[in-house]
């Protein structure tokens, strides 16, 4: 049996989708390391709504579609 292209799907959407969930949270991780330690949040839920309503859903994969 040849498995090799199944495998090969399954592999690159489990790739595909851990990459469409987890990019929002790195976005947030970035943002708040390349912050000034005085400047970065106390609670992260606050700074995460401002990022959504100033800047859109987008603002949460704009810098990892650049790495694509």
């Amino acid at each position: 049996m040849n498995d090799i292209p199944s495998q090969l799907l399954a592999g690159g959407t489990a790739g595909s989708v851990s990459w469409w969930i987890i990019c929002p949270f790195e976005a947030v991780k970035n943002r708040v390391q390349t912050m000034d330690v005085g400047k970065r949040p106390k609670h992260l839920w606050p700074f995460i709504l401002d990022i959504y309503w100033n800047e859109g859903i987008r603002a949460f994969y704009r810098e990892e579609m650049k790495r694509s």
